[in-house]
């Protein structure tokens, strides 16, 4: 006869065994408990087990309508015996896997192999203390399991048992299941996309969730920023946002995200589960109209002909539909100041991304655009944008770049997708060509920023050569 352990695995089956296996490092060990107890969080999520919950009342109050976990499904008990960590080791610990940690964003691996290493190492890596800040999530399309049945003639899941409950559904029907794992500590930033579900076979992982429209506009987030971190910075703030919904996942239980709610994990000890994305979002949720509008936006031609405005304009429909059912999406407003931008929107792109940022302050996607979109209305000093006097972009520009500086991540954060450090540049060198036509026409035009300095090409240079020294 089982129990539940501390962990929430049966003591005595196979998942205690498995979870076991995991447990060689006796002092590790110690400390991995002392951190899960530290961030554990009483549940808020709808909790049930699948066994006494029918189609009928999941479709009508959970199915597209918000979040359930299925707590000790209890059904993948063959495959866990593949998760036991030395013969996870043996058969794949050679195989070679694509890694990342939150400073690389959240979508890294769907667009880049950011660090390759082998599943021993990075099992090494996240089995010391404190653990490297890595997490594997595997590509869309399951190179790791495609890797594993091309080595080993099988899969880690070709024993796997999905939820008949969400399996039924045309959502998740022929998608890849994808394999995830990390350490303690590690996880995901805040991010959202369409319905998706989540099951452990080891470890734990706690979940903050967000409704559409109630994103944390306070305190902020951002997709470079670890969830670890996110959580004790709330700790300490005194003006709090309403709080997530919230739970710890254990071995054994599914977690069902609906489409667009966005979400962060923390993984409280070494992790490994599978997580399965919806092909398509349902109908009539801001992520349908946004994903509509991104589609609309990939297949336009360079040329903006009289058809691509109508494409344009089909996607800006689309993405402010988006917007009305998910209003604190700073997303969705980056997107469609991209969409306005392609149109020639310059005004309409600029107040969106303003929108935007103050929904969310962290969000530097948003302020590396805002700095692009002064520095081009800083080239027409005409564009008065219903202001009492002209703005001047340039000052503005150099603001955020400051912004970013000093309070938000820094001008190195993600080079990948944001290099800052180049906009900077572009900066110093127009304050330096406007600075030699004002001397030459014998005028002075004072940049006054907002802590009362002169804002010169000096000043810019001299923030600048930080960096390159």
């Amino acid at each position: 006869m089982y129990g539940y352990g501390p962990l929430g695995y049966e003591t005595g089956s196979d998942s205690g065994k498995t979870e076991e296996s995991w447990d060689v490092i006796n002092g590790f060990t110690k400390e991995e408990n002392k951190f899960e107890k530290t961030y554990t969080v009483e549940c808020t999520i709808p909790d049930r087990r699948k066994s006494n919950l029918s189609i009928k009342e999941f479709d009508s109050n959970f199915y597209g309508v918000k979040p359930v976990i299925f707590r000790n499904t209890n059904v993948n008990s063959q495959l866990l015996a593949t998760l036991h960590r030395k013969t996870l080791l043996q058969r794949h610990g050679s195989t070679l896997i694509a890694v990342a940690s939150n400073s690389d964003g959240i979508y890294p691996l769907e667009k880049r192999p950011v660090r390759k290493m082998t599943l021993s190492q990075f099992v090494r890596a996240i089995s010391s203390w404190p653990p490297q800040n890595f997490y594997f999530l595997d590509s869309a399309d399951g190179e790791f399991l495609h890797k594993a049945r091309t080595e080993t003639n099988r899969t880690l899941f070709d024993e796997y048992l999905a939820p008949s409950l969400l399996e039924q559904k045309r959502q998740f029907q022929g998608k890849q299941m994808r394999m995830t794992m990390g350490g303690a500590g590690g996880g995901i930033a805040f991010h959202q996309h369409a319905g998706s579900y989540d099951e452990i076979f080891v470890g734990a992982k706690r979940w903050s969730i967000f409704p559409p429209g109630q994103a944390p506009l306070r305190q902020g987030y951002s997709v470079y920023q670890s969830h670890l971190s996110w959580l004790r910075e709330r700790h300490k703030l005194d003006a709090r946002d309403p709080p997530p919904w919230e739970c710890v996942q254990y071995p054994g239980d599914v977690v069902y995200i609906p489409d667009g709610w966005m979400h962060a994990t923390l993984h409280l000890r070494r992790t490994i589960g599978m997580v399965k994305h919806a092909d398509k979002a349902l109908p009539q949720t801001a992520v349908y109209f946004q994903t509509k509008a991104m589609a609309l936006l990939s297949t336009r031609k360079d040329e903006l002909d009289r058809a691509a405005v109508k494409v344009l304009q089909r996607a800006e429909k689309f993405m402010n539909r988006a917007i009305e059912l998910d209003p604190t999406n700073d997303q969705y407003h980056a997107q469609l100041s991209e969409i306005l931008s392609q149109q020639g929107k310059k005004k309409a792109q600029y107040e969106t991304i303003l929108k935007g940022l103050s929904l969310n302050k962290k969000c530097s996607a948003l302020r590396f655009k805002l700095i692009q979109a002064c520095l081009e209305l800083s080239e027409d000093s005409r564009l008065a944008l219903n202001r009492d006097k002209e703005t001047d972009f340039l000052t503005q520009a150099f603001e955020e770049i400051l912004v970013q500086h000093q309070d938000q991540g820094g001008l190195k954060e993600a080079p990948h997708d944001h290099d800052f450090l180049k906009l900077l540049q572009e900066i110093a060198w127009r304050l330096d060509q406007e600075e030699k036509v004002e001397l030459s026409e014998n005028k002075v035009h004072e940049r006054r920023l907002q802590d009362g300095t002169i804002l010169t090409s000096v000043r810019a240079q001299m923030l600048l050569s930080t960096f390159f020294v």
